[in-house]
C-alpha cells in the first residue's frame, strides 16, 4: 500500500500459518507482506522480520502474543 506521502507500507504477520493469517495474506499484494511468523520461527528470524516492518499484525493466540 503506497500512500499520497510516498510512504510504502511493510507488514509483517504474526501467525501467518492460521486461518485469519492466510486470508489477511491472500488479501494484501506480495510486495506488501514483509515476512510471517509462525509458531516454528527463530529467535532471529523473529526479529529480522519485525526490524523489516513498518506495521505488525497478530493473529496468533494469547498464549503466543504474552511470550
Amino acid at each position: 500500500m503506497v500512500r499520497k506521502s510516498g510512504f510504502k507500507m511493510k507488514l509483517s504477520i504474526v501467525g501467518i500459518t492460521g486461518r485469519m493469517g492466510q486470508e489477511v495474506s491472500k488479501l494484501l499484494k506480495s510486495d506488501e507482506v514483509v515476512g510471517g511468523i509462525s509458531s516454528g520461527t527463530t529467535e532471529e528470524e523473529f526479529e529480522k522480520v519485525i526490524k523489516n516492518s513498518s506495521v505488525t499484525v497478530d493473529f496468533s493466540t494469547p498464549a503466543i502474543s504474552i511470550k
